[in-house]
């Protein structure tokens, strides 16, 4: 799977990104997400993002279903500052 960038680049998807974002947006939260709810959140998103978007997801599509992950396993303040921007390099 690849993501289409802002800039139209394509990119692989990277499964390790979406955990380091979730770990620093986690910290800058001060809200603790152990590597197990980490884990959980991020094989969701690789998933829908498969499932959903098949061979190409655009970066604000990408973002959408981590907010959407994150709001379903009870992080909505996490996907909340993920919206704004902070650490938004997935």
């Amino acid at each position: 799977m690849k993501v289409r960038k802002s800039d139209g680049g394509l990119e692989e998807f990277d499964i390790e990104k979406i955990k380091l974002v979730l770990e620093r947006i986690s910290d800058e939260c001060h809200e603790s997400m152990n590597s197990s709810d980490i884990r959980i959140i991020s094989n969701s998103v690789q998933n829908t993002a498969e499932k959903d978007y098949g061979e190409v997801i655009t970066h604000g599509d990408l973002r959408k279903v981590v907010r959407d992950a994150l709001v379903r396993n009870g992080f909505g303040d996490i996907a909340e500052a993920y919206m704004r921007g902070r650490s938004a390099s997935a």
